[in-house]
């Protein structure tokens, strides 16, 4: 099986290209069921057996988890704990992206909206990166504690239940919680501006937040609004209106009548204060 996570955003921007509604939503399911698969560490075909409503012991020998289980494991119940806590208290309404935010702390609008700085969640999982997050959300997906809602909220099950209460312990492949070090800048390159890249690495923050909220109104990655390459785009572009954003890499109608009035604004707003390029 081939796999890489460039392939699950180009598929989730191209299903974001699709009008709303049950279609678009099932189509954003089993993506994430097929991202799971690739990285989940249970038996594959029972995990396949599951899919289809069906139940199987593991093979043993038949697939690669079984026949080359990771020998390094770390204990995760604590973040499991504190995760299906979350979920608990949030009345289990919301979706991943918004509970990692609360977890680490977050200040966003939807954050102060719904009031949740003041739980005893909040900020616990400070410690803790936003992948190394979702790869706890993964795991306890795996196990069947937790499951999407009609709304991709989630929603705690009877095992998740069993963890929550310290009645189950949580490991995971050690590499999954392995912290992935940073790219540095490239010798020569100033702190400012990414000359290599023709972008100000302010305005680019500058769309990643903007683009950050929108993902957390919505509860969708935030490849699924725009990818990183399409916003440095527009970043060194910094387009005025909506004909100039079609000329983006990976932009097109669906995504500009969604999202591209809030970029739109911020774009003409950056244009005064950095240079662009024409």
């Amino acid at each position: 099986m081939l796999y890489s996570a460039a392939d699950a955003a180009q598929r989730a921007s191209l299903i974001e290209e699709l009008e709303e509604g049950p279609y678009r939503q099932s189509a954003l399911n089993k993506l994430e069921k097929m991202v799971s698969f690739s990285r989940s560490e249970g038996c594959r075909h029972g995990q396949l057996a599951d899919y289809f409503g069906e139940r199987m012991a593991p093979c043993e020998t038949g697939c690669d988890n079984c026949m080359t289980p990771a020998r390094e494991r770390v204990e995760i119940t604590d973040e499991a704990r504190q995760l299906l806590s979350a979920v608990y208290r949030t009345s289990q309404n919301f979706g991943k992206n918004h509970l990692i935010d609360l977890l680490r702390g977050s200040e966003s609008q939807k954050i102060r909206q719904f009031g949740h700085e003041t739980l005893s969640v909040y900020g616990i999982g400070r410690d803790r990166s936003k992948e190394q997050w979702e790869a706890v959300v993964e795991r306890l997906m795996e196990l069947g504690a937790l499951v999407r809602g009609e709304h991709r909220n989630l929603l705690l099950t009877p095992e998740g239940a069993a963890i929550l209460k310290g009645e189950r312990k949580v490991s995971i492949r050690a590499s999954r919680m392995a912290v992935k070090p940073r790219r540095g800048r490239r010798k020569g390159a100033s702190s400012q501006t990414m000359e290599h890249e023709g972008y100000e690495h302010a305005v680019f923050d500058a769309l990643r937040r903007l683009r950050k909220e929108i993902a957390d109104e919505k509860g969708v990655p935030a490849y699924v609004v725009f990818n990183d390459r399409t916003l440095k785009e527009m970043a060194a572009k910094l387009p005025r209106s909506e004909e100039e954003m079609l000329a983006l890499n990976g932009v097109g109608e669906v995504k500009v009548a969604r999202f591209g009035e809030p970029f739109l604004q911020l774009c003409r707003k950056l244009r005064d204060s950095v240079p662009v390029e024409e």
